[in-house]
């Protein structure tokens, strides 16, 4: 009796579970839809695929559920919850994407939260404050965060821990956009903090960090913004801080990314 009276739970729970997801993704689709249509889409062209992405998310989402559906006639309980779990987080993830008012942003964090899943890495997402309008270039915006999270990814791969984590926080105050990555259970060591923005530094050291910073410190600093890395130590956690200035449209000037 109290099997049954779980199954039924649990298929009331992933007929929400469909219900919500229905409304989430399929609205992100149609609005990626008409952002990759539109004329000026050229401009985007460092952008992910965001638009594939999401359809391909859509077809997971159904193998997902048809997999739920048969724990629960399988009667296979704990299974079904475990998978209705990881679906919660990824319908999470995704309603915290959609508060994101950058349309190739939330396309790069998409595809970067699914390459990171293949190497057994999560990436967290928060919006304390959504971006206000930028004087970036979405192309550059895409390169910055890009990089900044290739380079954690880098990091933990070669953390030996079993809980590898990475932190994406989206904020805003009156003058700036603002991008902080952390990676959680890596620390950068001190003696290399000083010159993780130099050229070249990622190919003659073999440290987890550097990989593509340079790029982002030139572009950074061609916008004016500013860019730092911290370390906690009590959290083991190492902290990229990017921010960027906010303004009425992006500038139309064009620079040359040395080491690009």
């Amino acid at each position: 009796m109290t099997q049954t009276l779980h199954t039924i739970l649990l298929q009331i729970i992933l007929c929400f579970t469909i219900i919500i997801f229905n409304y989430l993704f399929f609205n992100s689709i149609k609005n990626l839809s008409k952002f990759f249509n539109d004329k000026n889409s050229k401009k985007f062209t460092d952008t992910p695929a965001g638009y594939n992405d999401l359809k391909m998310q859509c077809h997971d989402f159904n193998n997902h559920l048809e997999t739920i559906n048969m724990f629960l006639n399988m009667n296979r309980i704990k299974k079904a919850k475990t998978y209705l779990k990881n679906l919660g987080y990824e319908l999470t993830t995704i309603s915290t994407i959609k508060t994101i008012n950058n349309e190739a942003l939330k396309s790069l964090l998409l595809a970067k939260i699914d390459q990171a899943r293949l190497s057994g890495i999560t990436i967290k997402i928060s919006v304390l404050k959504p971006f206000t309008k930028s004087k970036v270039m979405d192309r550059d915006l895409i390169r910055i965060t890009g990089n900044l999270i290739n380079n954690a990814i880098e990091a933990q791969k070669n953390n030996k821990n079993n809980n590898k984590t990475i932190e994406v926080i989206i904020n805003r105050n009156p003058e700036y956009n603002i991008i902080i990555v952390n990676t959680i259970g890596v620390l950068i060591a001190k003696n290399i903090m000083h010159k993780i923005f130099n050229q070249g530094f990622s190919k003659k050291n073999k440290s987890n960090h550097g990989l593509g910073l340079n790029i982002c410190r030139q572009l950074v600093t061609f916008y004016q913004g500013k860019i730092k890395v911290k370390r906690n130590e009590n959290q083991k956690t190492t902290s990229f801080i990017v921010k960027l200035p906010a303004g009425d449209s992006p500038t139309n000037k064009k620079m040359i990314i040395n080491g690009d």
